[in-house]
């Protein structure tokens, strides 16, 4: 008995909008086809712009471990060159410098006990040059003009107390830093 009742308001609706689809002029009809034609293209319109938010935010972000860089390094010896001609070192340059590279991607350089430098750094994947794998990549911002040491490259800690920076060129340099902290 309840399904024949169902059946009978479903009929009753279904005449009723017969009834007044046919009683409505064209003209309230084209407005209302017009009316749901906007509301749809606005719908379609926020729906793709909160999309587009949503899967382009720039928090997804994420930063390269830098946990094994983190320290203070002293240098000790940059070597490279075209034929391996350059041999560098704190007792032929006479300069001590201590790179402290820090967990949020600051760092300081000081030379001779006296801080020259100062800023910010970025680790990126790039080629390496030396082992045609992707490996982490250093920059450093600031203006840190030195002929003895590589600050921008391929950076490999070898063991846990040895950082190398090699500036990822066909015949080029790289520097080695010992941990101090």
């Amino acid at each position: 008995m309840r399904g024949i009742k169902i059946k009978f308001v479903i009929y009753w609706f279904s005449i009723i909008n017969k009834n007044v689809d046919q009683n409505l002029t064209q003209p309230i009809k084209n407005s209302i086809i017009l009316l749901k034609t906007m509301i749809m293209k606005k719908l379609i319109t926020i729906f793709i712009l909160i999309l587009g938010v949503t899967s382009c935010s720039s928090d997804d972000e994420v930063k390269i471990n830098n946990s094994d860089i983190v320290g203070k390094w002293n240098w000790f010896s940059t070597d490279g060159g075209i034929g391996y001609h350059i041999h560098e070192n704190p007792e032929s340059t006479g300069k001590e410098i201590e790179l402290n590279l820090r967990q949020n991607y600051s760092y300081s350089i000081k030379e001779n006990g006296t801080e020259i430098s100062n800023g910010t750094y970025e680790l990126s994947m790039r080629d390496s040059n030396y082992s045609t794998e992707q490996e982490r990549f250093i920059t450093c911002s600031g203006n840190y003009q030195n002929q003895n040491v590589v600050l921008s490259g391929i950076i490999r800690v070898i063991n846990i107390d040895t950082l190398t920076i090699s500036d990822n060129y066909d015949d080029g340099i790289g520097s080695g830093f010992k941990k101090s902290e």
